[in-house]
Formats: C-alpha cells, structure tokens, sequence
C-alpha cells in the first residue's frame, strides 16, 4: 500500500471545544487547540494552531503559531505567527516572521527581528 510505514505522518494533539485546561501544557508534537486554555503553552520546535472560537490566556512558546480565536499573552515562535482573519492576539510576539490577514488584529509590541527576550 503506497504510503504505508511512512514516517512522514505528523500526528496532532487536540483540546476540543468543549474542554477547558488550566495550568501548564507542554507538547512534543503539532496541537490543535479549539477549546479554553488558561497557563502556559510551551510545545517547542513544533506547531500550535488556535482554532476560530478558542478562548487562550497562556504565553505560547511553539515553532509556528497559527491564531484563529482569541488569544491573551505573549506568543515566541521561532519560525512564524500567523493571525488569521478571525483571531485576535493581544500581547507582545517575537518572532522572524508575522503575518496578520486581513481582519485579523494584534494589541501589543511586535519583534519580528527573532530574537528572544532575555
């Protein structure tokens, strides 16, 4: 069967929409976050992605940041963040690329020279 033993297969975490977490969520995978996060977000060299209709009050640390709902915190991302035209991000980014589609808003200061705070 083509494809079949390859490992090129990311598999994704998920917090659903009607789940809530509070506290500190460390992944070492891809997350896909639809639901209610309070804490921290620390996933590493992978991605997280905030779907249309999350509510997150967590600073993410990710590789890639894709926001589709709400956040409120700061976003480190050593590759890129996203804001799609339904997320909202109110906090400081830092990372080498931001990219804001139309509609979608950021509150806060923005560092897209990659470095991160010390």
């Amino acid at each position: 069967m083509a494809g079949e033993g390859s490992h090129e297969r990311r598999q994704v975490a998920w917090i659903g929409q009607n789940v809530t977490v509070e506290g500190k969520i460390t992944s070492r995978q891809d997350i896909r976050i639809d639901g209610h996060v309070a804490g921290s977000i620390e996933v590493g060299e992978h991605e997280v992605v905030l779907g249309v209709g999350c509510t997150v009050k967590a600073n993410l640390n990710a590789r890639t940041v894709i926001v589709g709902g709400t956040v409120n915190g700061d976003v480190v991302a050593t590759e890129r963040i996203q804001i799609q035209s339904t997320g909202v991000l109110v906090g400081d980014v830092v990372s080498p690329r931001l990219i804001v589609q139309e509609g979608g808003q950021l509150q806060g200061k923005a560092d897209i020279a990659g470095h991160r705070a010390k």
